[in-house]
């Protein structure tokens, strides 16, 4: 799971969290649903949650449509009567709430998962890291004008790339392009 473990410890102190469902790690829409249909038709606790992680790039078929993610994720819960009141939505793509509760409202026949936004995913820095190099703190020059670090070849990605190359300024900083996928 990527979400950064001082989160994690408040989501399991306030809920009984049956899975962590981290969005992008199903390519496949079928591994997706072979991992909603043990909770097929289940009757929820009041304080049980499926946490649904989506903190990745999603893809839409034109410019006011739902991304595919979202819109596999809440098909999926329509075809196994999974109570998106028990959802908890966690995302750094902010201002997503309308189109989860339009999606929502069109496949479940409700609108009342959880969304929220946040930035502590597993890269995010724990609070003593924070502090700790502001002690250690180096006060040497700033050798670079930016950084671009690129894990994963995404299309933004490589516009960006692209762009950087045309304004001649892929020497004037850090960039990486080695990518894993």
């Amino acid at each position: 799971m990527t979400l950064h473990e001082e989160a994690v410890d408040i989501i399991n102190q306030k809920y009984n969290v049956l899975d962590f469902i981290d969005l992008v790690e199903f390519l496949y829409i079928e591994d997706l649903a072979a991992r909603l249909m043990q909770y097929a038709s289940r009757e929820f606790l009041s304080n049980e949650r499926l946490v649904v992680l989506h903190h990745d790039t999603d893809y839409y078929e034109s410019l006011n449509s739902t991304g595919y993610n979202i819109y596999n994720f809440f098909r999926l819960c329509a075809n196994y009567d999974i109570s998106v009141n028990h959802v908890l939505f966690i995302t750094n793509h902010y201002g997503i709430k309308s189109e989860i509760e339009n999606v929502e409202k069109q496949t479940c026949n409700s609108s009342s998962t959880t969304v929220v936004y946040t930035s502590q995913w597993y890269d995010f820095p724990k609070w003593e890291d924070i502090e700790n190099t502001k002690e250690q703190h180096n006060t040497q020059e700033i050798a670079m004008l930016y950084s671009c670090l690129n894990r994963r070849c995404r299309m933004h990605r490589l516009l960006v790339l692209s762009l950087l190359r045309e304004k001649d300024l892929l020497d004037k900083g850090m960039v990486s392009y080695h990518f894993k996928s």
